[in-house]
């Protein structure tokens, strides 16, 4: 649990479990699209930043997973955008 915990972004898991009922379902939606979406190859990146660039110039829709980032085709998981916090 503590390592899901750090890729959330907090420093222990006992953090993270007080902040769950404050999460916002967006980002847990976007990685199941991700799951369903898993006949193609996905373009990771170390962080959000290095997404957004690629996905500016090469299209694609950058999305937040932890400290991690993907470029989804346009098509896949709705048109959220970037996932928040």
């Amino acid at each position: 649990m503590r390592l899901l915990a750090i890729e959330a972004g907090f420093e222990s898991w006992v953090a993270c479990s007080q902040a769950l009922p404050r999460v916002d379902p967006q980002p847990i939606l976007q990685a199941m699209a991700l799951e369903r979406s898993t006949a193609s190859l996905k373009l990771w990146f170390a962080s959000e930043a290095e997404a957004v660039l690629f996905a500016a110039v090469h299209g694609g829709r950058p999305v937040r997973v932890g400290k991690q980032a993907v470029v989804l085709p346009e098509d896949v998981g709705g048109d959220a955008g970037v996932s928040p916090g």
